[in-house]
């Protein structure tokens, strides 16, 4: 079954890296075509989006319309995210986002500093991070 579909990742990372022709309105313009495009085939399934950590801040971001499931990546510890808090950064989407967008939780999404992981250790940690998110 497909729950939900997403169709790029990260989208405003290459216009604050400086990447020509493209800014924040174009990009948010293009993403609400392929956010259409995608329930025109896909009816009734949601369209998410996951943002860059970088971005979610800057004072030209938005979230485009026709975007279902909102979130962003977080490639450290929940706890320190650029020096802002994972609930910190929620709720900073929360205020962009429409009554009819639902927010999507992303646990750590790069585990590093330990040469070996197991499936175990992944596990333990999202589990971590998860109990501290509640906590707030």
């Amino acid at each position: 079954s497909i729950i939900m579909l997403y169709p790029l990742d990260e989208p405003y990372t290459d216009v604050h890296a400086g990447e020509k022709n493209k800014d924040i309105p174009r990009m948010a313009s293009q993403l609400e075509k392929a956010s259409k495009y995608v329930k025109q085939y896909f009816p009734g399934k949601p369209v998410g989006v996951i943002f860059s950590k970088k971005n979610i801040n800057k004072k030209d971001f938005r979230i485009p319309p026709g975007f279902d499931w909102i979130s962003y990546n977080c490639y450290d510890d929940m706890l320190d995210c650029d020096g802002k808090r994972a609930v910190d950064l929620y709720g900073s989407l929360l205020k962009k986002m429409n009554p009819q967008q639902k927010l999507m939780a992303v646990p750590q999404t790069f585990i590093r500093h330990q040469k070996k992981r197991t499936s175990l250790v992944h596990l333990l940690t999202i589990k971590k991070h998860w109990i501290l998110l509640l906590k707030d």
